[in-house]
């Protein structure tokens, strides 16, 4: 179980495209304890991420979406996934969007957010 969707592969036929969405940075994170608990019970996704045991964390690059591709947004995305990087859901539990003028601009939040998943308080964090 957890294998249906390869969001990890997926990920990196991301970094490598040019048009579309473009990933510029990824990482896997354990779970910790109180995220886990905060995101199955509080949050009550249980029965669809049964397999979680990792965070899957993206940066992408929407060129695709807006008009003016100079002010395509940045979205950060956080999957659930096993440590291999495969989910039964390809649905990320939380986007968020950002208007930067170059990739940089994104690396400090990107960092940020990995700091906020591996020290296990990335649900008590406001962003």
């Amino acid at each position: 179980m957890g294998t249906s969707f390869h969001l990890l592969l997926k990920t990196r036929r991301q970094a490598r495209k040019r048009k579309g969405q473009t990933c510029i940075a990824n990482e896997i994170v354990e779970m910790g304890e109180s995220d886990r608990t905060a995101f199955f019970d509080k949050e009550g996704y249980d029965p669809e991420y049964s397999n979680a045991t990792h965070w899957l964390v993206k940066v992408v690059h929407r060129k695709d979406v807006y008009f003016r591709k100079e002010h395509a947004p940045y979205q950060t995305l956080v999957y659930p996934c096993t440590s291999k990087g495969t989910s039964d859901s390809e649905s990320a539990v939380h986007i968020m969007f950002h208007w930067r003028d170059k990739p940089e601009g994104m690396l400090p939040f990107f960092e940020r957010i990995v700091k906020d998943l591996k020290n296990d308080r990335y649900w008590e964090a406001d962003y």
